[in-house]
């Protein structure tokens, strides 16, 4: 039996999997609100919890364990160029393909979110929270690119979960149940060092600053 290594933490997993979760949350009650507008509400909930999940996710890579933080990434392609044919990853943490998918992923999801807070739906006549401190032209191309940027996101996530599949059936690496259990396949880890560096300190400061965030974002902290 392949032994395994402790690669992704307890936080790492409760933010990989609330992030799909709200967007789903999101995406369901944009949707539904067209013939139930009290779900215009939990669309604003979800959005602020991702907005803080986001803001959570970000703090871990900077504060977090060995293989949570950004810096682990493999996002140099010459690096990824030499280790094409190397025994092991170039990476405990992300390979070079999915250090670019993360990247991308994070980012997108954060500029859903971001131009969210400005948008303004013409169909349900409601708007984010910050769209009367702006501009009406601004507002417009805002939410122009939040319903673009949303399909993108589709798309991507589409490219994920089937690479994420297609690792599985056809080359017999299981990346999925790793961010279940945190465990990897020892093959699928650049050496057999389990994560470590877990910061209290990193935690409490990344905690702090999504609820700081969404504070902001919801207007809670600063009106609108």
């Amino acid at each position: 039996m392949m032994s395994r290594v402790y690669i992704w933490d307890r936080a790492v997993r409760l933010s990989h999997w609330l992030l799909p979760i709200l967007f789903a949350t999101s995406w369901i009650t944009a949707e539904l609100a067209k013939d139930n507008f009290e779900l215009v509400d939990w669309h604003y909930r979800s959005g602020y919890a991702l907005i803080g999940v986001l803001v959570f996710r970000v703090g871990w890579g900077i504060w977090g364990s060995s293989y949570a933080r950004f810096r682990s990434w493999s996002l140099n392609p010459k690096t990824a160029w030499e280790a094409r044919s190397a025994l092991r990853p170039q990476s405990s943490s992300h390979g070079f393909w999915g250090s670019y998918m993360s990247l991308a992923l994070l980012s997108l999801l954060s500029f859903q979110v971001f131009s969210g807070l400005f948008s303004f739906d013409t169909a349900l006549y409601v708007g984010g929270p910050w769209s009367d401190s702006i501009s009406s032209d601004l507002v417009s191309t805002l939410t122009s690119l939040h319903l673009l940027n949303f399909t993108a996101l589709q798309g991507l996530i589409l490219v994920h979960v089937s690479t994420i599949i297609g690792y599985r059936l056809f080359m017999k690496k299981d990346y999925l149940s790793a961010m279940i259990t945190g465990h990897k396949d020892e093959s699928l880890c650049r050496d057999g060092k389990p994560t470590q560096g877990f910061s209290l300190f990193g935690l409490i400061t990344a905690l702090a600053l999504a609820g700081l965030i969404v504070g902001v974002a919801s207007g809670l902290v600063i009106s609108p």
